[in-house]
């Protein structure tokens, strides 16, 4: 196998340099009873990280097609991958190698960007943000020395800079701010040791600190300082996080207190609810995601509203999937509720039993009712109500050509609604015929077959030759749309 690789590798210079980056990155395997398994007594030599970040980043100019100057440099995942080597050095607690991998990294990136990709990339910038959050954890797990964090800092200024000149704010700041606050605020040590209420001590919203909480708590918990991240978590107000820690540490009791005391949103309720339920801690799974579907705002709040679908299409599938049946329920009618949508309108069906018909009646007068239902034809449609459909529609038809579900209304509506058929599928047809779009010329002919029925209901054959006969002598010099529009005359 060593000859093979080695006589590979004189053809393949990529291979040798892969391999370097591996053997550079690795972590001895270690039973797992051992005090240091998982850790590297060895610092991590940056050099063949940064030789195999160059070479995936180059790949591109190498292979030269027309189309790579529309994709993100070298291979995404792969560099994706070189990114991920740090993480399980940041998960034992080694921030120090973990640096020795992004700082070459980093470098690469930033020099190759802005030297043959700033004008094309799609995607690559989008790893500046995981770097530098990356990096920002490896700051605060290492024990750095005042010059070594002054000077990584300096660093990562320059770069965020070079960056900021092409319009890119999303990358170091995280990392920047880390190595210059560590953990050495006065009010920050109070707030760790469980003596102040509130962080930031300003007060005051500030995004890149609400970013660097994020990344404090992840370094506690990966470091096993579990108070002062329910400490940090409580004063920051970040309550699914204290919740799903006290849950981890088996004080689920305390995690329930905390959550209806705390939460003000359904996500908050939801992320709770899946780690209690990854506990097995079905009762009270289901008691937080309960109290969760009440913290719904108004109906008209977007955000809110989907927050709540969320969580209540996850409450009635885990309700209904273990046998709760009145709870299933009443989260479907609090998903429909918010979302109007076909799927949600069965799913309710599924778990109202025989209180189906009151419950369908209700459900029908809602959506009657709501301003904005996107799915109301197709419920009409699937129960049948053909008139409540046509009414809903009306003749403002500023629906699609290409809308399958008014076409499908256009073919139930024929026999009972023959003059509103015949407004609206000519409607549909003139909007693509008389906008010459040659490509869906053929759904013009089925939009106009549409009003032919209706027209035979209405017994005014002669009225809809005459129509026909308008439109193949207006439409004469569409060679395309003309021979689809004689063929109507023989249907």
């Amino acid at each position: 196998m060593i000859e093979l690789l080695e006589k590979r590798t004189e053809s393949d210079p990529e291979l040798a340099t892969w391999i370097e980056a591996e053997l550079a990155t690795a972590i001895p395997a270690r039973p797992p009873h051992r005090p240091d398994a998982g850790q590297r007594r060895t610092p991590v030599d940056p050099a063949p990280v940064r030789e195999q970040a160059r070479v995936l980043l180059a790949a591109r100019n190498r292979r030269g097609r027309y189309w790579d100057s529309y994709r993100s440099s070298g291979d995404f995942e792969e560099l994706q991958r070189l990114v991920e080597k740090a993480v399980p050095f940041l998960e034992v607690g080694d921030g120090a190698n973990a640096l020795r991998i992004l700082e070459p990294i980093g470098e690469a990136f930033v020099d190759d960007w802005l030297d043959h990709s700033h004008d094309s990339d799609e995607h690559l910038y989008e790893l500046f943000a995981d770097l530098g959050r990356l990096m920002a954890e490896a700051a605060l797990i290492s024990e750095l020395a005042a010059d070594e964090r002054d000077a990584l800092a300096e660093t990562l200024e320059e770069w965020q800079g070079r960056l900021e000149e092409y319009d890119i704010d999303e990358g170091f700041h995280v990392a920047i701010r880390a190595l210059q606050t560590g953990w050495d605020d006065p009010a920050l040590a109070a707030v760790l040791a469980g003596k102040g209420r509130s962080w930031p001590a300003s007060g005051a919203d500030d995004w890149l600190e609400d970013h660097l909480t994020t990344v404090r708590l992840r370094v506690l918990e990966a470091c096993g300082r579990t108070e002062e991240y329910l400490n940090l978590a409580r004063a920051a107000r970040v309550h699914t996080s204290c919740a799903g820690m006290l849950v981890k540490l088996e004080r689920t009791p305390e995690a329930i207190t905390y959550a209806l005391k705390s939460f003000k949103r359904p996500d908050e309720a939801l992320v709770l609810a899946k780690t209690l339920r990854e506990a097995a801690a079905h009762d009270d799974a289901l008691k937080i995601a309960s109290a969760g579907l009440g913290l719904a705002g108004d109906d008209g709040d977007e955000m809110e509203g989907s927050s709540a679908v969320a969580l209540a299409c996850w409450l009635r599938d885990y309700a209904g999937g273990i046998g709760r049946t009145a709870v299933a329920l009443k989260a479907a009618l609090v998903a429909f509720k918010h979302s109007l949508s076909v799927e949600d309108f069965r799913a309710v069906q599924t778990w109202a039993g025989a209180d189906w018909d009151a419950i369908r009646k209700h459900l029908l007068e809602r959506l009657a009712s709501a301003p904005h239902a996107y799915d109301r034809i197709r419920i009409y449609l699937s129960e049948g109500l053909i008139d409540e459909a046509v009414r809903a529609v009306g003749d403002r038809f500023g629906h699609g050509a290409h809308d399958e579900t008014l076409m499908r209304l256009a073919s139930a509506a024929h026999t009972s609604h023959p003059e509103w058929v015949i407004r609206l599928s000519m409607h549909q047809a003139n909007s693509i015929m008389d906008a010459n779009q040659a490509g869906h010329y053929t759904l013009a002919a089925h939009w106009l077959e549409k009003a032919a029925l209706a027209h035979e209901v209405l017994g005014r054959e002669d009225d809809w030759r005459a129509c026909l006969d308008e439109l193949i002598e207006r439409h004469r010099r569409k060679y395309k749309l003309r021979p689809l529009l004689e063929g109507l005359r023989g249907r």
